[in-house]
């Protein structure tokens, strides 16, 4: 039984390797070192982004990512009949000239032949600004670069497939290679001598116009038809042969190296990348593993010790832990048995939804205390991050409300905060990578680790009391609710509201503090210095307001509700704005569900008033 225990539990942390079939890629693979963007990542966080863009999923043809980027890299063939290339709009596959069935997702091979069409279109939409383009024409552009890229990452190892071969038909270029008769030329072989066949050659153009001898133009052909396997510039590269002999940190495909980098320091590299490509093609695991696990080794022995190790056997466990996407599960488990034991009383639901939230609060903190290791840094550097943490925050303050009044009021609030800032959290985890470098106005690891933490979890209380508050409006419009149930729900909501003013506020002037240190003044009115003011003048005057007795509670609920506004207005809205030194991007898509939210908070809070201050004595005048 505790066996069973222990590997359902393993299961879920995702310890256990994923059954992929026979064939598995191995922990070496996985943890590969590639360069992307500025960052150094494992091989498995690398395959996850990539699928995730093109798909929208994490895994594709019953595969983990990993194991289907492995498929990609040794067997593209196969690799482009999966279909794994979302399209939303039919109206994108019509206009690449394409008669296909109606579907979800396409493979390459299908999309392939529209391809010349779609560069024709992406170009068209390009050159509109970005502000003007309809849905058909971003996607159009997103397709193809998805495709570009694909092709790109196909190509990448063909250098080191020898079931590649060259058919070579001049004698004197038979002599040239070695060759026996009725035998062909591989390409890693060609590309062993390249340099050694180019400096013999002429100068002269690739594309025919040589002018010279049939061998040497059949050698002009094979090279032209290599160059046109070697990587479009501008398009994501296999960036893994890692390269400090001047000091600076550069990484280079394979493809680069063979072809443009005069040196020989990679050749047993290169060696271990021909061998894992037999290995696959061979379904040899073992010898897949064991390849890679040389590959890594030879690399990882060129970074020098000043350099930053990354951690990447840390960063797959945190990809296969996937701590936010169990807690949003298990966020939501405690959200729909809250709501049952409101609607039936029955107290093991209360529990039970407790521990879910518990659980929940668990895997939240697991993730962002990896990513906060991984990353060396505060986990609260783009908007992905500050949501999670708000999520983090919302649910411990429930857990905390719960645990001095076990109503179920303080699960339900923890719950609903949490799983909606983990919701919301996903419109910004899209391209697969949150742990990118930061922009330079953020990398203080000390005023992240105090003002932004600290002024986020100011907006996690406003946040929690805002739903408390419409938890107490919703009970006020309920005739039957108990006035002793209503108090409490107000002393809730009281509590939460000065915990988010109080972290408001002290966050807000340790900004000042900072902008000091970095901009040469305390205060400049900037849209994001102002959204956090209004924060904290509106919490302050419903506070006063409600201690002095100036509005009563269903006035101070409604007021605490719209407060919720203020909060995102000041957390993302100002940089829509597009201007202040606080406006560093993160705002694509966000204008419309802004104002939609804001619309909706504003129209409950004036109905929930309406109904309190008006409908409600008419109907008790009436009785």
């Amino acid at each position: 039984m505790r066996l069973k225990i222990a590997l359902l539990l393993a299961a879920l942390l995702g310890l256990l390797p994923a059954a992929d079939g026979k064939f598995q890629v191995g922990k070496s693979f996985e943890r590969l070192l590639i360069l992307e963007q500025g960052r150094l990542k494992p091989m498995d966080s690398y395959a996850r982004k990539f699928l995730l863009g093109i798909s929208s999923r994490s895994r594709a043809q019953g595969l983990s990512a990993s194991a289907w980027f492995a498929r990609l890299l040794f067997e593209p063939v196969k690799a482009s009949e999966d279909a794994v290339f979302r399209v939303y709009n039919e109206e994108t596959i019509t206009a690449m000239g394409l008669q296909l069935p109606e579907s979800r997702r396409y493979s390459f091979r299908q999309l392939e032949p529209g391809m010349e069409k779609l560069l024709e279109l992406a170009r068209a939409a390009d050159a509109k600004p970005e502000a003007t383009r309809s849905l058909v024409e971003k996607e159009v552009i997103g397709l193809y670069m998805s495709l570009s890229t694909f092709q790109n990452l196909a190509n990448s190892l063909a250098f080191a497939d020898t079931g590649r071969h060259i058919e070579i038909a001049e004698e004197k270029n038979r002599r040239l290679f070695d060759l026996k008769p009725g035998e062909s030329l591989t390409l890693p072989g060609f590309l062993a001598r390249r340099r050694e066949i180019a400096a013999k050659l002429p100068a002269a153009d690739m594309h025919g116009g040589h002018g010279g001898t049939p061998d040497v133009a059949e050698l002009f052909r094979i090279m032209y038809w290599v160059e046109s396997l070697k990587a479009v510039p501008g398009l994501p590269n296999l960036d893994i042969l890692p390269d400090y002999r001047d000091g600076s940190e550069r990484w280079y495909a394979p493809w680069v190296y063979l072809t443009e980098i005069d040196d020989k320091s990679h050749d047993d590299t290169i060696a271990a990348l021909q061998k894992a490509t037999a290995a696959y093609k061979a379904g040899d695991s073992a010898a897949f593993e064991q390849a890679f696990a040389d590959f890594d080794q030879r690399a990882l022995a060129r970074i020098p010790a000043r350099f930053a190790a990354p951690r990447p056997a840390l960063e797959v466990f945190y990809n296969k832990l996937d701590g936010f996407y169990k807690a949003e599960i298990l966020y939501g488990l405690s959200f729909v048995l809250i709501l049952l034991f409101l609607l039936f009383n029955a107290g093991r639901l209360r529990q039970a939804a407790g521990i879910s939230l518990a659980l929940g609060a668990a895997f939240n903190l697991a993730a962002i205390a990896i990513r906060t290791f991984l990353t060396g840094r505060a986990p609260v550097t783009n908007l992905f991050e500050t949501f999670v943490f708000v999520g983090l925050t919302a649910s411990v303050l429930g857990l905390i409300l719960e645990r001095f009044n076990r109503r179920g009021i303080g699960t339900l609030t923890g719950s609903l905060g949490a799983i909606g800032m983990l919701l919301i959290s996903g419109a910004y985890s899209s391209d697969g990578d949150t742990m990118g470098p930061m922009v330079a106005v953020l990398r203080s690891n000390f005023w992240l680790a105090t003002h932004v933490l600290t002024i986020t979890i100011g907006y996690a209380g406003v946040v929690v009391a805002g739903i408390i508050a419409h938890v107490h409006l919703i009970q006020a419009m309920r005739r039957k609710t108990e006035p002793a149930a209503l108090e409490n729900t107000m002393r809730m909501l009281y509590g939460a509201l000065a915990v988010g003013f109080l972290f408001t506020f002290v966050g807000t002037v340790l900004g000042g503090v900072w902008a000091d240190q970095s901009w040469g003044r305390f205060w400049g009115w900037d849209p994001k210095e102002n959204g956090a003011l209004a924060i904290v003048l509106w919490t302050s005057i419903l506070l006063h307001a409600r201690l002095t007795k100036l509005v009563d509670g269903h006035l101070f609920a409604a007021g605490t509700a719209l407060g919720t506004v203020f909060v995102m207005l000041a957390w993302f809205g100002v940089n829509l704005l597009g201007v202040g030194l606080h406006s560093y991007g993160f705002t694509t898509g966000i204008a419309t569900g802004l104002f939609a939210f804001t619309f909706l908070e504003v129209a409950f809070a004036a109905f929930a008033l309406w109904w309190l201050k008006v409908r409600a004595p008419r109907a008790v005048a009436g009785n």
